[in-house]
């Protein structure tokens, strides 16, 4: 639930996507960024806007496509205030020159606009991609054309991507990143077959310097054809996606095969109309170029294989959406434990917009955290209605607690001690039935550590099995105080209260407060230490 923006930068000095708006009576340049997973004002420009409160404004009108609605708006604090002053003078010393592009760059950007438009305010518009006007465009319905195009489902979350159909049942994901003027970034594994595909194809190398070092090299190539999945782009530069970058995004959506970015560059070569409302956009290749563009040089700039992408503009009637204005002041008051008002903000978002998977999940967590364990089961049940296939953590969190609200003795609710035995259903709760029979894991969880998690949970694999999975993962920390919380509220669902204090002990200390497992787990160590009811 903690308030998380995608794992890379916005590329600010290459392109921007304009987005006009009415904030607090006051006229607005903001930028709209696909990747991004909150709207957000800069400090300097809510000075301009006159808007009071930290981090978030108190409730302010805002105004776009015809739409006015009041919210309270994230305020992005200037970066360099809170750096210790030894730091920056430090940093001013070892890196003179990258500090001061960075503060110039800032600099930059605050003067020149107020804040940032994120995907979640936006989708429920059906977009047009209009790369011929370089406008995004809102239209009432779906123009007829896109009977005949691909169809690709628009995921669930923060950023605007896209799930690809591949061959053998498996899926990859595309990410549209309009802060980026580049064209189709591929993965490590996609970048390599590629290449080895095009072995006389001319590459440009570029080091690319952050504190304290050089980070990378990043690598660039004029594609005369790539295909993602079954769509075929022609004549678009392509480069190499960091690796970590890739590892990150992968990660999380268990069971990806395959994943890119498109960046701006990369929407001149394609039609997209995006129905984010019904989860659905409709893409179409342009025609090959007539002539060849010119070939990528050495000294040549970042998407220079082609003509810049330019800047691109919002139109006038896209419409904003309140909701996920207080989904993430929310998520702030959750992180600071102000679970009532977290609570009444996220009751609002689904006031506003009750198909908001993200604020069901967020009101589950909080109905779980006070012990409201039916409404808790029931709000994930939500999730899992809205978004089958993209609900793996809250079929996790559920299924932890269906031995409370199964309302039977342990024996009766521990389904592992049923093993190969077919019984009746012991209870329904839409949309899974649960049954007393061992299954290979918790139902729709099916990749990755997520799955692991569920096996562990339904008796496949034992404490053990579960920690030694965790350690030999990537982020072991993380992974290790979720294994903690899952071991101890098994324990506590088989009867034993003193080994589940023991483990989600070891989850709270481990501290990992991004996690809703960490927030779990203090409330349950409070009940353990809570004198039993007396017996009426």
């Amino acid at each position: 639930m903690a308030l998380v923006t995608r794992a890379w930068s916005i590329d600010f000095s290459t392109n921007f996507v304009d987005y006009k708006v009415l904030v607090n009576g006051h006229p607005a340049r903001m930028i709209f960024v696909s990747s991004l997973g909150a709207s957000l004002v800069l400090e300097e420009g809510a000075n301009r806007l006159k808007l009071k409160g930290n981090p978030f404004s108190a409730l302010t009108q805002v105004e776009s496509g015809g739409k006015e609605f009041s919210a309270p708006i994230l305020i992005f604090q200037d970066p360099l205030r809170n750096v210790p002053w030894v730091v920056r003078q430090l940093a001013k010393i070892s890196h003179p020159i990258l500090y001061h592009q960075f503060k110039r760059l800032y600099d930059q950007i605050t003067k020149s606009m107020e804040g940032v438009v994120g995907w979640p305010e936006v989708r429920n518009n059906i977009l047009v991609f209009d790369s011929d006007q370089r406008v995004i465009r809102r239209v009432e319905q779906l123009p007829p054309e896109t009977a005949h195009w691909l169809k690709l489902r628009v995921l669930p979350g923060g950023s605007l991507s896209l799930e690809v159909p591949l061959a053998g049942g498996k899926k990859g994901i595309i990410y549209i990143d309009t802060a980026d003027n580049r064209s189709i970034m591929l993965a490590p594994p996609q970048w390599k077959e590629w290449t080895q595909a095009h072995p006389a194809a001319n590459l440009v190398s570029r080091k690319v310097w952050g504190l304290p070092l050089i980070i990378s090299t990043e690598h660039e190539a004029l594609a005369d054809k790539v295909e993602i999945g079954p769509l075929t782009v022609t004549d678009a530069p392509i480069e190499d996606m960091d690796g970590d970058a890739a590892s990150r995004l992968r990660d999380e959506i268990p069971g990806l095969a395959a994943v890119w970015s498109l960046g701006m560059g990369a929407l001149g070569r394609i039609d997209l109309i995006v129905d984010g409302k019904n989860g659905w956009a409709y893409a179409h290749p342009k025609m090959p170029l007539p002539t060849a563009p010119p070939v990528v040089g050495k000294k040549s700039k970042k998407g220079a294989a082609l003509p810049p992408a330019g800047n691109w503009k919002v139109a006038d009637n896209v419409e904003l959406e309140a909701d996920g204005f207080f989904q993430r002041e929310g998520e702030y008051k959750w992180g600071m434990e102000d679970f009532k008002g977290a609570l009444a903000d996220f009751d609002r978002t689904l006031e506003i917009n009750p198909r908001n998977s993200d604020a069901w999940s967020d009101r589950g967590a909080v109905k779980e955290y006070e012990g409201d364990f039916t409404e808790a089961v029931s709000n994930y049940d939500k999730v899992i209605e809205l978004q089958p296939d993209y609900s793996e953590w809250e079929r996790l969190y559920r299924h932890a607690l269906l031995w409370r609200v199964l309302a039977g003795p342990p024996a009766e609710t521990d389904l592992a001690a049923k093993a190969g035995q077919p019984s009746p259903a012991a209870a329904t709760l839409k949309p899974v039935e649960v049954v007393g029979v061992r299954p290979e894991g918790v139902p729709g969880v099916e990749y990755g550590w997520p799955k692991k998690l569920g096996q562990f949970l339904v008796g496949r694999i034992d404490e053990n099995a579960l920690l030694e999975a965790a350690k030999k993962s990537g982020d072991a920390d993380e992974k290790k105080a979720l294994a903690y919380y899952y071991i101890g509220m098994r324990r506590l669902s088989l009867g034993d209260p003193a080994g589940a204090r023991v483990w989600l002990g070891k989850c709270q200390h481990a501290g990992q407060k991004g996690d809703d497992e960490y927030y779990f787990a203090v409330s349950e160590l409070k009940r353990l230490s809570e004198p039993p009811s007396p017996k009426k």
